[in-house]
């Protein structure tokens, strides 16, 4: 080839290249400008007043000038209109400004001559609720939807000035209730107003009115539905050109033109591009984006859509989520709507791109709008990012349709009937789920859709019909009809906590990572995710109330702060933030992890990553309600565990004596876009840092999509150091970002504990004063001291959510708070919290209210007492004591059986035994001595039948079996007393010895039917005939509690059950063993609350 022709052909490149860059530059030009000329936008000084008697209907406001003004985009609240608010709401945030009622805005506007008598649409991106629109004095439109735009047609308007006049009401308009995140004051506001995009759109007589995309991965292909408006009545030619283009390269990918006549009216036509080669899928990894568009033109009219796209293909298996025939594994997170300066949602690209980065951040790939459904920009943003969304309608249960006398701030707006019996909600969730899906549905961040959350008391069979209609009409997403409560045939997916006559689907295994979950996973026919899960509070730090600065305002937390300052621990927030945080995340991460290692589960949501300002101020997130990070986590090492790919360890304890040996398999769960091959290094180190084993698991190979055993591993504690310490086990994919740690404890499995010195006592006695007033020591072991009134039972795990939406947990606290720099600790290794170690030695400890105890007193084990109780508290702790010196421990240090126990009694008394041991405070001892003072009870004898005279529910599991081992079924217990219950036992046998029955199962759960909102006690007990070492966790509605060590005479536990709990008819108690032995239980009692 001659170079004259090589210079040519690259010129001619070049020249093509220009000219297609020209081309674009030339359309996006010309659709910038065509938008320009076509809108008008109104934001800016409005005229303005409310009308909190509803007199501007009747008194035609329309027609007069309103005296005040406002700005818009905006809301009553930021303009400072409505009640000024005094002192603090109940367990929400409070608005310093509140108005609920209509309000009216009006505005002079000027027609351009180029508009003259076109139609003119008033566009209003977002309202709460209802917007009515007058032009000129005359009504002309109402509209109502929660979620997308309200576009007012304002008919032709002749050039010139007109006054546009809008009547904006936030009352419930549509009974759905107010507990909704859509319309509800627990997160963002009741507001009025108008927010985002305010603007006059002209339409041409003959105009593109909407389009839906609907690509083909698989044929390559983009279809696309327009619906076109003809104005003139009578049919015309027209000319549709659809263009697609590469929006990362600018590339022109395809170009069709079809010819169509026109029908009067709106009217469908479908063009599609084929042969589109070398497109590239839209996913989580590589959010591949293309813009469409699609120009009409009729003699000299013209009009314009444009819209950005992603090629994507959804399916499902039996168990997975499938995003362009590869599994995706959901890792989500709850948004409730967090903007607390504004009180209502962002219509803004840097919010949501601040937002959807902390998903990246922190591994997570799906964002579930809980009951509502964004702005747009959420979509457009999330497509950007590579954001999957679940978005909803509403929220409605049991409790919600009817008053609660006793709990005034539970009671629900309108008390709204379930769906499919409440005809005005009815009417408006079937219209507004197709307003979402017409409106969204071209978005390919948008996968899931459901109609709401927890639909208890809605009826299914008709709500699954209008899941079934959109699901017909656009099948571009993943649907189900409620998240939890129910699985239906029409469902794609199911978001629950519990698969229906199954079990759960998520659980704190507590000490090990394997809850056993895949047993219900597996029995699944539909992908199952698992549904909020974690809940644990954090405390917060006080300096986050300066952060309150916009509409809403933190006076709860200005009361709990007050309330902290009074019980002298005002200033320990930074250590109860840090410490409940930390254990928060322990939590979490085992949470995380169950899950994964469940190989049939498709994922998790997460309640969740940010704190959750309503339901009596749920600060359950490593981020605030701002999206700001607390300080609880680094993202590095949360993604450990919630990523595309996690290695994992299968476990059955952290905790381990030096007779032991560590049993573990290592794993690596795979849900990235390929297979990864890389060695899986493992090590052992110290607390140093120093490597005491290391090694490499036997697979190297990890498929997309799954979950892969790499290895076995033994450790024999008896080669380690012969001394109580913390070791890490570190897993890391050789290569990679991937990798993945957890602590382990071995402790000596005897310990001499020589008192010397030291008087030991486990009641405060004559022989503690005369020792103490001879300036000896002593030992106060306190676990069975202290009356109800200034002791409680030590938790390991925080309580649930909220102590002040959930009240009754019995549990008040939030974790503990260790003073590590005392030398009471150097032999019982530990951090600031109370990890893993301290649950095997919490069996049947207690703390005590220290409140009365001056303010400089610092425990030196202090469970962190819930912000809404702020009480100083202590389960072991140091003082002066006269001329001697006392320490109080409300752990069983007399438990010979438990070298966990043993460890700690050799570290106190080592630590007493030294210098170190010189409290500087004396606290009164006379009132010290009411605290802990030895109250007789009858721990854990079993009471009678006749102390259950008011049951209304008492079984005798398995007391009418007649073969020692048997499948549960319902005929073979006894039923002494049944008032409106049923119920079945799933995952236990019956098990029958002489006389006594039981249920028998490592892992079990307890359905039970109850009547309706009743609330009160559920006792449960638990035998133990084998005389094994056994204990466990029993989980009421998601809320766990320990059971501690079953001794042979068996063991009571009670628990409480809220009206929350039953309000729906359902009630779920998960019981499972927290090692090799079974879990037995001979009795099931209901009680009511006096």
């Amino acid at each position: 080839m001659l170079n004259s022709e090589l210079i040519i052909m690259k010129r001619t490149k070049r020249y093509q290249a220009v000219i297609g860059a020209l081309v674009f530059i030339a359309l996006l030009s010309f659709q910038v400008n065509s938008k320009a000329q076509n809108i008008i936008s109104l934001a800016g000084k409005w005229s303005f007043e409310l009308d909190p008697d509803s007199l501007g209907y009747k008194e035609n406001w329309s027609e007069k000038h309103l005296s005040s003004d406002i700005q818009l985009p905006g809301t009553t609240d930021e303009a400072g209109y409505g009640t000024v608010t005094k002192g603090s709401d109940y367990g929400i945030l409070t608005r310093a400004h509140k108005y609920v009622g209509a309000a009216w805005y009006q505005k002079k506007i000027t027609i351009p001559a180029g508009w003259n008598n076109k139609n003119v649409n008033l566009f209003l991106e977002r309202v709460l609720w209802e917007s009515k629109v007058y032009v000129d004095g005359k009504e002309v439109s109402t509209l109502s939807p929660l979620y997308v735009a309200h576009k007012h047609p304002l008919g032709r308007l002749t050039k010139g000035t007109h006054i546009i006049t809008l009547c904006i009401n936030n009352e419930l308009v549509h009974n759905i209730g107010d507990k909704g995140h859509g319309y509800s004051e627990y997160t963002q506001s009741i507001w009025n107003g108008v927010i985002g995009r305010i603007e006059l759109q002209k339409q041409e007589d003959l105009a593109i009115n909407a389009v839906k995309t609907y690509p083909d991965v698989s044929a390559k292909s983009l279809r696309l539905e327009a619906f076109v408006m003809n104005w003139q009545q009578k049919k015309s030619p027209l000319v549709l050109t659809a263009t697609l283009t590469d929006k990362q390269s600018g590339k022109v990918i395809r170009t069709q033109k079809q010819n169509f006549i026109a029908k009067a009216g709106e009217a469908k036509y479908d063009i599609i591009l084929n042969q589109l080669s070398g497109i590239k899928t839209w996913d989580e990894f590589d959010p591949a984006l293309y813009q469409v568009t699609l120009q009409l033109k009729s003699g000299l009219v013209q009009s314009q859509w444009t819209d950005v796209i992603g090629f994507r293909k959804l399916g499902t298996t039996a168990h997975k989520i499938l995003v362009n025939d590869k599994v995706s594994y959901i890792r989500g997170n709850l948004d409730c709507v967090h903007f607390p300066i504004t009180g209502y949602p962002s219509t803004l690209d840097k919010d949501w791109e601040k937002i959807f980065q902390k998903y990246k951040d922190y591994g997570l790939n799906t964002v579930r709008f809980h009951s509502w459904c964004p702005p747009e920009v959420a979509f457009r943003v999330a497509d950007r990012m590579g954001i999957y969304i679940q978005a909803e309608v509403l929220w409605i249960d049991w409790w919600m349709s009817q008053p609660n006398p006793d709990r005034p701030e539970m009671d629900t707006r309108g008390f709204p009937q379930g769906l499919g019996k409440n005809p005005d909600g009815d009417k408006f969730v079937q219209e507004e789920m197709k307003r979402i899906v017409d409106t969204y549905g071209n978005h390919p961040s948008f996968l899931f859709f459901c109609i709401g959350n927890e639909l208890g008391n809605s009826d299914f069979t008709v709500m699954q019909e209008w899941i079934r209609k959109v699901k017909k009409e656009d099948p571009r997403r993943l649907y189900a009809v409620s998240t939890a409560r129910k699985i239906t045939e029409v469902d794609d997916y199911m978001v629950t906590h519990n698969i229906p006559g199954v079990g759960g689907a998520y659980g704190n295994s507590i000490n090990k990572t394997d809850a056993g979950l895949e047993k219900n996973y597996s029995k699944a026919t539909i992908p199952i995710i698992a549904h909020e899960v974690g809940q644990y509070p954090v405390y917060p730090e006080w300096k986050e109330i300066d952060k309150y600065k916009g509409v809403l305002k933190a006076r709860n937390l200005e009361g709990f702060k007050e309330m902290a300052k009074k019980n002298g621990i005002v200033s320990q927030d930074v250590d109860f933030h840090k410490a409940s945080g930390a254990l928060q995340q322990l939590l979490y991460k085992n949470l995380i992890e169950n899950v994964l290692l469940a190989p049939s589960s498709a994922g998790f949501q997460l309640l969740s990553m940010q704190d959750y300002q309503g339901q009596g101020e749920a600060l359950i997130g490593w981020l605030d309600a701002f999206w700001d990070d607390k300080g609880i986590t680094d993202p590095k090492v949360f993604r450990q565990h919630s990523n595309a790919v996690v290695p994992l360890i299968r476990i059955n304890s952290f905790t381990f004596t030096q007779s032991d040996t560590i049993k573990l398999s290592m794993e690596v769960a795979n849900y990235f876009k390929n297979d990864v091959n890389a060695k899986l290094n493992w090590q052992l180190t110290d607390e140093l840092g120093n490597v005491i084993r290391d090694g490499t698991a036997a697979a190297s190979s990890f498929p997309q999509g799954t979950l892969t055993a790499a290895g076995q591993l033994n450790i024999e504690c008896l080669n380690l150091p012969a001394e109580a310490k913390k070791y890490t086990f570190s897993l890391h994919l050789a290569g990679t970002t991937y990798s993945n740690s957890w602590p382990l404890y071995v402790f000596p499995k005897e310990q001499k504990n020589t008192a010397n010195d030291i008087y030991v006592a486990t009641e405060w006695n004559a022989k503690v004063d005369s020792v103490l007033n001879g300036g000896g020591k002593v030992l106060l072991i306190a676990n069975k001291l202290g009356t109800k009134n200034t002791s409680k039972a030590v938790s390991f795990t925080p309580l649930f959510w909220s102590s002040s939406f959930f009240p009754g947990q019995g549990n008040e606290t939030l974790g503990s708070l260790i003073n590590v720099q005392s030398g009471a600790f150097k032999n019982f290794p530990t951090d600031n919290y109370a990890s893993w170690q301290w649950y095997k030695a919490g069996s049947g400890a207690k703390y005590f209210d220290l409140s009365a105890m001056p303010e400089a007193f610092k425990p030196l084990v202090q469970p962190i007492s819930d912000f809404h109780y702020n009480k100083k508290l202590g389960s072991i702790f140091e003082t002066q004591a006269g001329a001697g010196k006392l320490l109080v421990c409300g752990y069983d240090l007399t438990k010979s059986d438990n070298a966990y126990l043993q460890q700690l009694r050799y570290s106190l008394i080592h630590y007493m035994q030294g210098n170190e041991f010189n409290p500087v405070m004396a606290l009164p001892k006379e009132k010290l001595k009411e605290i802990v003072a030895k109250v007789p009870t009858a721990e854990n004898q079993s009471p009678l039948p006749d102390q259950f005279n008011n049951a209304i529910l008492y079984i005798n599991a398995g007391k009418k079996s007649n073969s020692t081992r048997s499948e549960w079924s319902n005929v073979l217990d006894e039923v002494v007393v049944n008032k409106g219950f049923t119920y079945e036992v799933a995952g236990a046998k019956v098990y029958k010895e002489k006389e006594t029955g039981s249920w028998i199962a490592k892992r079990m759960n307890i359905n039970i039917a109850p009547p309706n909102g009743i609330k009160g006690y559920v006792y449960l007990h638990f035998n133990n005939p084998a005389q094994s070492k056994t204990s466990g966790i029993v989980s009421l509605e998601g809320r766990e509690l320990a059971i501690g060590e079953i001794p042979v005479s068996g063991k009571w536990v009670r628990i409480f059950m809220m009206r929350e709990d039953t309000n729906d008819g359902k009630l779920n108690i998960n019981i499972t063993s927290d090692g090799a032995a079974n879990i037995e239980i001979d009795k099931l009692v209901v009680v009511p609350e006096d």
